[in-house]
């Protein structure tokens, strides 16, 4: 399946708009949850992942615990589950940029230490939280 292959279509009551981002696990997508008519983000398992029964009960425990972790430094998970054969995590969606977009407005220089130090402060509150509620990040 193409990584265009759903824009349009409706996983899990979300009208895909969208493509975010693509990674080794799948693909991330701007979509419409329809029933709360809010603008979140999908996130969509690799059809080759989806085939391994232990690979997608992992992604639906970790979107489990994940969502019962509420911190301004993680994500909310919304909801997960399987549609058409399709596995999706319906998440909060944060408008903005990477941080390589950002860091390309100081022309690929290293960031001012006092800025990436306010980056490592979050990233890491936001791993504190996680590892609180016994969730390990593999990434």
């Amino acid at each position: 399946m193409s990584v265009d292959a759903l824009l349009n279509s409706t996983v899990g009551g979300c009208l895909i708009l969208d493509v975010i981002g693509q990674g080794g696990m799948g693909v991330i997508y701007k979509a419409r949850q329809k029933s709360l008519v809010r603008i979140v983000a999908l996130n969509v398992l690799s059809p080759h992942l989806a085939m391994d029964n232990n690979f997608v009960k992992r992604f639906q425990q970790e979107a489990r615990a994940i969502a019962r972790v509420n911190h301004p430094n993680i994500l909310a998970v919304y909801d997960v589950g399987s549609d058409q054969n399709v596995n999706y995590m319906i998440m909060e969606l944060i408008d903005g940029q990477s941080l390589a977009e950002f860091q390309n407005e100081f022309g690929g220089a290293p960031l001012p230490w006092e800025l990436a130090n306010n980056f490592i402060r979050q990233a890491a509150r936001g791993l504190e939280a996680a590892q609180l509620a016994g969730i390990i990040h593999r990434d």
